[in-house]
């Protein structure tokens, strides 16, 4: 891969250069045309991609699928070590712990219903339709937690939808590698309890390197002043990432794990004794920067690697019914303390995003799974789909509703 790449970009040079600031620019007038339009700016970013795949020739299409794992690693560290830190010890009382309720509903009955419909309906099997709903039971923050800064709601609906939608990706990334190794590993010899001695030792290493990992460095981060705390913070995920994939080790959880006890420093060093002082407000701006750039590429890049078909489109539609269908039930029992109009916003607010395009690309460079073309097929269209659908159920949620400037 390396050598074709350095093929490509060797004899290439300034279109690369050209084209990496045509998408960047193109990302900064898809967030203008979403405060606008409330269009969503992956759908706008998809399109382009799918217009570039028939412009650009072949060669240049499959160089730019090579580039997948590599992106798809990337954002799957940012995407749990940005959610990790917000998880703050005692989100579990009052509203928070109604949005991880809501979130583990999404992802848990996704994964049994899409499980189901997808066996029976369209004879694919069990393990496979769970990684799909598994997928697809997120909720994007990077479209779900705009809108919600723009309404003027209570703010216990507030704190739980934020959860919710913080929960449900991580739960969702969880929850596809717990069942990624049933279906690599399901032969005659993987029984149950094969598979939770897996899992203990899958799990045991992760655990204790994010631990000692975060730990270590909120020492290191007290002791050295004026370092760019994100950026470092971020190249520590990442190396611990690799170390622990390389044991064969979940490395999503050890990255969660560090996360979290980075976005409790304050409480962790008062345990321990030292004293963090962190520039939140310029840790945010260069946060969003780097999300930016990255989902900018990685949309492009997944409407680039798209695959069209009318048959994952029938798919798409069912299993965006499905989850339609579960979400409504979810939010009236988990939000039942708040009025109608609010349940209806909630329900309303089903885009899919980030992580649903991040694990669907990760399965589609994982050719031993079965239907992992047509997981990541489906998966791209119920992006689409759902955020079609959300918009005019959102506008009408909305009405009334006070809106501020923002």
């Amino acid at each position: 891969m390396l050598t074709v790449l350095t093929i490509a970009i060797g004899s290439n040079v300034d279109l690369i250069i050209a084209a990496i600031a045509l998408i960047i620019i193109l990302g900064y007038l898809g967030e203008a045309i979403f405060r606008v339009t409330r269009v969503p700016e992956i759908l706008i970013l998809m399109f382009i991609g799918i217009l570039i795949s028939y412009v650009l020739p072949v060669a240049y299409t499959s160089t730019l699928r090579d580039l997948t794992p590599i992106l798809s690693g990337i954002a799957l560290i940012m995407i749990m070590f940005n959610s990790g830190r917000v998880m703050k010890f005692g989100d579990g009382r009052e509203s928070g712990g109604t949005g991880i309720l809501l979130a583990l509903f999404d992802v848990l009955f996704s994964c049994i219903a899409i499980a189901l419909v997808m066996h029976y309906a369209f004879g694919w099997p069990l393990v496979s339709g769970a990684i799909l709903g598994a997928i697809i039971g997120e909720t994007s923050t990077i479209i779900v937690i705009p809108i919600l800064k723009r309404l003027k709601s209570a703010s216990g609906l507030y704190n739980s939808l934020v959860m919710e939608t913080t929960f449900n990706t991580v739960f969702s990334i969880l929850a596809f590698y717990l069942l990624i190794p049933i279906i690599v590993n399901g032969g005659a010899g993987f029984s149950a309890y094969a598979y939770l001695q897996y899992l203990a030792d899958y799990l045991s290493i992760p655990v204790f390197l994010g631990m000692v990992t975060g730990l270590a460095w909120l020492v290191v981060r007290s002791t050295v002043k004026g370092a760019s705390s994100y950026l470092a913070s971020l190249a520590i995920a990442l190396l611990l990432y690799s170390l622990v994939d390389f044991l064969n080790g979940s490395a999503v959880v050890a990255v969660l794990i560090y996360a979290i006890i980075l976005g409790n420093d304050v409480v962790i060093g008062k345990l321990i004794g030292i004293k963090n002082v962190v520039n939140n407000k310029k840790l945010k701006i260069v946060e969003r920067e780097l999300e930016f750039l990255l989902r900018t590429f990685f949309f492009v890049l997944m409407g680039m690697i798209a695959i069209l078909s009318l048959d994952y489109l029938l798919l798409a539609i069912v299993a965006t019914v499905v989850t339609m269908v579960l979400r409504y039930p979810s939010v009236r029992i988990a939000l039942h303390k708040f009025s109608t109009s609010y349940q209806n916003l909630a329900f309303s607010l089903m885009q899919k995003g980030l992580g649903v395009a991040v694990l669907s690309s990760i399965v589609f460079t994982m050719p031993n799974i079965p239907y992992s073309e047509q997981i990541f097929a489906v998966s791209f269209m119920v992006i689409v789909i759902s955020n079609v659908i959300a918009a005019p159920l959102l506008r009408w949620t909305t009405r009334g509703m006070a809106v501020s400037a923002a």
